[in-house]
C-alpha cells in the first residue's frame, strides 16, 4: 500500500509539468538525445536510525560508493520545473548490500 501511495504522490507532482511539456521540447534538443543524459560517480557517508518500534539496522553508519544517472525529460525555460528520470546503484562498503533505485525528480528551486 505504501508504494502505491508514493507512486500516486509522485504522479500528482508530475502532472502540472505535463501541460507545459508540449510548449517546451527543451529548446532545440530532440526528445531522444545524449545531451539530455548525465552520469556521475559519488561517495558519501550515510547513517540510519530507528523509527517508532522498528529496530535500528546494523551498521548504523558506513561509507557508500555509487553510480548515479539522470535523463532530463523536459524543463521549463523560466525557473524550476526540470523533470528528470533518475536511477542509481550504490554499494555500502560495510554491509555489502547493493542498493538500486529508479524514480522521477522534479526541481522545485533553481539558484537563478
Amino acid at each position: 500500500m505504501r508504494p502505491l501511495i508514493a507512486l500516486l504522490l509522485t504522479l500528482a507532482a508530475f502532472v502540472p509539468n505535463l501541460a507545459r511539456a508540449s510548449e517546451t521540447v527543451v529548446g532545440d534538443r530532440p526528445a531522444v538525445s545524449i545531451s539530455r543524459f548525465s552520469l556521475a560517480a559519488g561517495a558519501g557517508y550515510e547513517w540510519v536510525s530507528a523509527a517508532g518500534d522498528e529496530p535500528a539496522p546494523t551498521p548504523l553508519h558506513e561509507w557508500v560508493v555509487g553510480i548515479y544517472g539522470a535523463y532530463n525529460l523536459f524543463s521549463v525555460p523560466e525557473g524550476p520545473g526540470r523533470t528528470s528520470l533518475i536511477g542509481s546503484i550504490a554499494y555500502p562498503v560495510d554491509s555489502k548490500l547493493v542498493r538500486s533505485q529508479i524514480g522521477i525528480r522534479i526541481s522545485i528551486f533553481t539558484g537563478k
